[in-house]
């Protein structure tokens, strides 16, 4: 045998890997809390992997570093985040979301009430507005109405009823529902009885 030789190596870190990215809720309002979520870490070194979150919105960075976003999107927008794993040496490769966009939330109820309180044969009936309707998305918000007698549509539809339709004992309500031109919000329903 001859004079022997040596090499030497030294076993390196192997970045960290992430499986895959969800955003939840998957049809999410301007009033939810947006959460990222992280699925598949892996470290052939058996390193303990933390993951470092970037979101997007319609594209662009929104310079939040969190696993929750809570503000910066509207109704319309597209969101997506980037799950980066890291294993205290190296970062592995960002894996990215699939888009959620963010949907119409509707607008609340309002408060009304009837003018007058207490109607009188004669009397039209007009809806007040007590408290408007808000719309989180800071959409315009509009009314309609359907009057019903005694519990029964009339197919009025107006914000005043005519004297002409009523009479005396007669049970009359209202239903004002509100819509922000893409979804309507709950009702909220006045009810008047015409007294002598």
């Amino acid at each position: 045998t001859g004079d022997s030789a040596t090499a030497t190596a030294t076993i390196i870190n192997t970045p960290p890997a992430v499986a895959a990215a969800s955003v939840s809720p998957s049809t999410p309002t301007v009033s939810d809390t947006l959460t990222c979520t992280a699925s598949g870490a892996s470290d052939a070194d058996a390193d303990s992997v933390t993951i470092a979150t970037s979101w997007t919105v319609n594209d662009g960075d929104v310079g939040v570093s969190t696993a929750t976003l809570t503000a910066g999107f509207a109704a319309g927008d597209r969101v997506r985040c980037a799950a980066t794993p890291n294993d205290g040496e190296a970062s592995g490769v960002a894996v990215w979301s699939d888009p959620v966009t963010i949907v119409n939330s509707p607008p609340a109820a309002p408060v009304v009430s009837i003018n007058p309180v207490s109607p009188q044969t004669g009397d039209s009936l007009t809806v007040v507005i007590d408290t408007a309707s808000t719309d989180p998305d800071g959409d315009t918000v509009s009314y309609t109405y359907a009057w019903l007698k005694s519990g029964v549509d009339t197919g009025e539809t107006g914000a005043t009823l005519s004297h002409t339709a009523t009479a005396k004992g007669e049970s009359w309500s209202v239903v004002v529902t509100p819509t922000d031109g893409t979804g309507t919000g709950d009702s909220a329903t006045a009810t008047a009885t015409i007294i002598n």
